[in-house]
């Protein structure tokens, strides 16, 4: 390893200690100028690099190349050559207090385009939100600056350049050499504290210095400068405004003094203030995008000034006594934001083209005027043209003028205009007249002509919109194109009002698409509203629009819909009368609601209508009707002795089933007369009535057709009631019960003798049951005897069988030991002792077999006595069963006999048949039959007569019914008694 020389090792112990101890072991050192050793540049690298690292990431955001340290008094400076952000070659400068503690950083770029990542690392936020839209795709970075405090970076410096800044789509005026230099403070904090300075040169023909200061108010940075030698018109044109042709050349050419401009970019608004010719002047304009200049300028006028020097006619206003006077140019009517008008009182409101502003003493004119209107000062308006003698002089009063005592009549918003021409002089009122009927407030634009020597106005008005539901009780109509006219002298006020009356037009449905329109008179009275009306005629006017116009919420039934939305009223009239007594207007009387009459085509038929509208309670409308006669078939006369009937119409809001279209009259059918509505719909009608057809019987009837006008095409439907179910059940019951007495006699004898042997068989069924239990018990005993017999006769078998084995056993081993003994003799002692042993026991087995031999034979004794006391013969042949056995079996024949005797075997019919038995079983014929539905249906020409089909449903011998038979109104007897004997087939 090669040795370190001395210089180099001190230094790298001084940058160990560096590392380790850089405040304390340097502290004294570092402010001592004569420090002679700077630390190496590998040392300063990578102190810069840890400084920088507190803020940005080594590799990603910059690397530091070379370095050259040099001393600078008690520290260091520092040239190196640096990668920033991907732009690589940049200069860089860094000083240090001390070997250990970097102050600041600078770093220069050439114009590089800023990452927008970039920024936000250094700032916290983006920066290009701090420049207009238009601008952001030309910013370039050009310098980055950087302060430390305890080697870490607390403060970063950023320069911006842009391109020039043009306010305005049109003109020439713009700003160059845009500088955007950016501080912030704390930038590792969470939210950072940003500043802002922004500065530039407007070109307005010489370059104008302007700059701005901005802490955290990113859009709302304005430039300012100090500027002279100007001219209004230069200005303006500036910012692409044309000179409007009615300026006069003095006012385009007014020149502009010392004064200040302010120029907003994000707003793209220029405002200037300066000394002119004229006095104090100030303007501003601005402009959206893509849209023309909007421009103010506004100038404060001298005491002494005359306004012959604008235009030699306007002399007369240097004679007519103005104060506080100001110049108004504007490119629209709008409202000013000029401290100018604020310091002069003057209205922010400006109109476009050149105005005049000024205060002005009313009793100049007349002190009556002043007295009545309550006002001393006004301000005055007025907009000055090349043509002089179209002059007018206008002022808003804060003011209401009554007309009546009560406040129902006033005049607002009222503004007062002198024409001070050099031919007349003229003054008038105008504004906007209220007229209040109770709820409703009618407002009419008026022009008012004043006579100053005897204050009186001449007053003349159109309403401004449309009226709608005019007194209350009219929703849909609206009233419009109302003028009215009167004159009032204030010398008296206030006067009581006569009734007012207009002309106008009267509307229904929406106002710019109206269902129907027509002429109205309106008669009003503002001191009591009762006391008005409408009245107004049409040539023709459908149903559907009075209603979705004027009772949107009326209920039409579906089945009635076409026939109401295209029903058409001719030649109508439309009247409102709010009062409940009614009108009398013109020696007329007029009924009271919202009331139209016309002719109306209803049911083929056309009369005269009458409509009744709420919004509240929908439509009622009645009208005439002539009387149908369509002898003998139908009539519908009036009701009550009245020779014709009447046509009704609902419609109810919310309540659809009392909606209704209707004929209410006297009807005639099937001999039935009522008084009944005959409810038209889109297929034509339906008729319901209620009471005795034919005179015989109660009915509920429906008649239904597609015109009123043809009485034979009618289709009826009868509901029948509780007199005809009661007639034909009685009837046809007694015809039943006199057909069947040959019958009922021997049904009552099969019916008697089915009961008898019915019980017979069941006694018997009882008794064979008990029996056949006994029996079996008894079985059941002996055949246990018998198996516990058989049981014992195998145990002592068993016994005998098992003693035998036993003997065998020990006989045959003597026998092997005898044997033995012939063979081998010296066995002899040993097993004579055996089989002396064995013969003690055989001799034992034999005694014991002895007993169980006659055990054996007590037991097969006792089995043989028993014999055959089990039998396995059936039960039913036990003597005591065969014989219950045979008395069922006569029983049941007999039951069988009667029931084919009841059953009728053939001989009688079933219905018959099921009605004899119902009779004998109740006991009594009525109510064989039961009826409890009858109803009968078809063209009215072919019931007419009496005949009809009935259907009746109810119940025949207990069993359902239902059926249709003919049935003859004229002799109803005869065609139940034929219906009964139908019924016994």
């Amino acid at each position: 390893m090669p040795k370190i020389p001395l210089h180099r090792g001190a230094a790298s112990c001084l940058l160990v200690l560096l590392f380790l101890f850089p405040n304390k072991t340097f502290a004294a050192r570092t402010t001592d100028p004569s420090y002679p050793i700077p630390p190496t540049n590998d040392a300063v690298i990578q102190q810069m690099k840890n400084a920088l690292a507190t803020l940005l990431k080594e590799g990603r955001d910059f690397r530091i190349d070379e370095a050259a340290v040099e001393q600078d008094g008690g520290g260091f400076s520092v040239r190196a050559k640096a990668t920033f952000f991907d732009v690589s070659s940049l200069e860089l400068r860094a000083s240090f207090s001390g070997p250990a503690a970097i102050s600041q950083l600078e770093v220069a770029f050439p114009g590089s385009v800023p990452e927008r990542s970039a920024l936000r690392r250094l700032s916290g936020q983006n920066l290009l939100d701090w420049v207009p839209e238009g601008l952001r795709n030309s910013v370039r970075l050009t310098r980055l600056r950087m302060g430390f405090e305890n080697n870490a970076v607390s403060l970063v410096g950023i320069d911006l350049s842009s391109a020039p800044l043009k306010l305005f789509d049109q003109g020439a005026l713009q700003v160059e050499a845009l500088v955007f230099s950016f501080e912030v403070e704390n930038p590792r904090a969470p939210a950072p504290v940003v500043r802002a300075r922004i500065s530039g040169q407007a070109n307005a023909g010489f370059p104008i210095a302007v700059s701005a200061t901005v802490a955290n108010q990113r859009d709302q940075w304005v430039l300012r400068g100090e500027t002279g030698g100007l001219s209004l018109g230069k200005v303006l044109g500036l910012t692409g405004v044309q000179r409007p042709a009615e300026w006069p050349d003095v006012l385009w050419d007014l020149g502009l003094a010392s004064g200040s401009i302010e120029l907003e970019p994000f707003n793209r608004r220029l405002s200037l203030r300066a000394e002119s010719d004229f006095g104090q002047t100030e303007f501003a304009i601005s402009a959206r995008p893509g849209a023309e200049p909007q421009f103010l300028a506004g100038i404060a006028l001298p005491a002494n000034f005359r306004f012959a020097s604008i235009e030699p006619s306007l002399v007369v206003l240097d004679q007519f006594g103005l104060s506080n006077t100001a110049l108004a140019l504007a490119s629209d009517t709008q409202t000013s934001s000029l401290k100018l008008f604020e310091r002069l009182g003057q209205s922010p409101r400006i109109d476009r083209g050149l105005t005049l502003l000024a205060a002005y003493q009313i009793s100049a004119l007349s002190k009556d005027l002043e007295s009545f209107m309550g006002q001393s000062n006004v301000l005055l308006r007025a907009t000055i043209s090349n043509r002089p003698a179209d002059l007018k002089l206008e002022a808003g009063l804060e003011t209401n003028i009554p007309f009546d005592d009560k406040g129902n009549v006033v005049l607002r918003g009222v503004t007062l205009t002198l024409a001070p021409t050099p031919a007349s002089f003229t003054v008038s009122l105008g504004g906007a007249m209220d007229v209040r009927m109770e709820k409703d407030l009618l407002t009419f634009k008026s022009k008012i002509g004043v006579d100053l020597t005897n204050v009186e106005l001449q007053v003349e008005g159109m309403m401004q919109g449309e009226w709608n539901n005019p007194f209350g009780i009219a929703p849909g109509v609206q009233l419009s194109n109302l003028g009215l006219g009167f004159g009032v002298s204030f010398k008296t006020t206030p006067i009581p009002l006569p009734t007012l009356a207009f002309a106008g037009a009267l509307k229904v449905g929406n106002p710019k698409k109206p269902a129907f329109a027509g002429d109205a008179a309106v008669a009003v009275d503002p001191s009591n509203p009762l006391n008005c009306m409408v009245d107004a005629g049409f040539n023709k006017i459908y149903l559907r629009d009075l209603v979705s116009a004027c009772a949107p919420s009326a209920q039409i039934p579906a089945g009635l819909r076409n026939t109401i939305l295209t029903m058409g009223i001719d030649s109508p009239r439309i009247t409102i009368i709010p009062n409940p007594a009614g009108v009398v207007l013109f020696e007329k009387s007029y009924d009271p609601g919202f009331l139209v009459r016309g002719k109306a085509s209803i049911a083929d038929y056309y009369g005269e209508l009458l409509l009744g509208i709420s919004p509240t309670k929908g439509i009622d409308g009645k009208a005439g009707f002539s009387a149908i006669r369509q002898e003998p078939l139908f009539s519908l006369t009036g009701a009550r002795g009245a020779p014709d009937p009447l046509v009704q119409l609902a419609l109810r809001p919310g309540d659809i089933q009392s909606s209704k279209l209707a004929i209410s009259g006297k009807a005639t059918l099937l001999g039935l007369s009522s008084e009944t509505d005959l409810l038209l719909n889109d297929n034509g009608f339906n008729l319901f009535m209620e009471g005795k057809i034919f005179n015989l019987f109660q009915a509920n009837l429906n008649a239904s057709a597609g015109k009123v006008n043809n009485a034979a095409d009618f289709y009826i439907k009868a509901d029948m009631k509780n007199d005809l179910f009661q007639y034909i059940s009685d009837n046809a019951s007694r015809e039943i019960d006199k057909a069947t007495k040959d019958t009922q006699s021997g049904i009552r004898s099969a019916q008697n003798t089915l009961t008898q042997k019915q019980r017979e068989v069941q006694t018997l069924n009882t008794e064979i049951n008990r029996q056949r239990g006994i029996v079996q018990a008894e079985r059941d005993r002996d055949c246990k005897k018998l198996r516990d017999a058989q049981s014992a006769v195998t145990a002592e078998q068993n016994k005998v069988n098992s003693l035998q084995s036993q003997i065998n056993s020990l006989n045959a081993t003597i026998s092997k030991l005898k044997k033995e003994m012939k063979s081998k003799p010296w066995k002899i002692p040993e097993n004579s002792g055996k089989i002396t042993y064995y013969g003690t026991q055989v001799a034992g087995l034999e005694t014991a077999k002895a007993t169980a031999r006659a055990a054996l034979g007590a037991a097969k004794e006792t089995l043989r006595l028993m014999g055959d006391a089990c039998k396995a013969t059936p039960i039913d042949l036990d003597p005591r069963i065969s014989g219950l056995l045979a008395s069922r079996d006569i029983a049941t024949g007999s039951m069988e006999a009667a029931k084919k005797i009841l059953d009728g075997a053939g001989i009688i019919g079933v219905g018959t048949l099921k009605a004899t038995k119902w009779i004998v079983t109740n006991g009594n014929p009525l109510g064989v039959v039961n009826i409890r539905q009858a109803s009968f249906e078809g063209k009215l020409n072919s019931v007419n007569g009496g005949g009809v089909s009935m259907r009746v449903q109810g119940t025949f011998a207990g069993e359902p019914l239902n059926t249709s038979f003919a049935f003859h109104f004229n002799n109803p007897l005869q065609t139940v008694e034929a219906f009964a004997r139908e019924l016994l087939k």
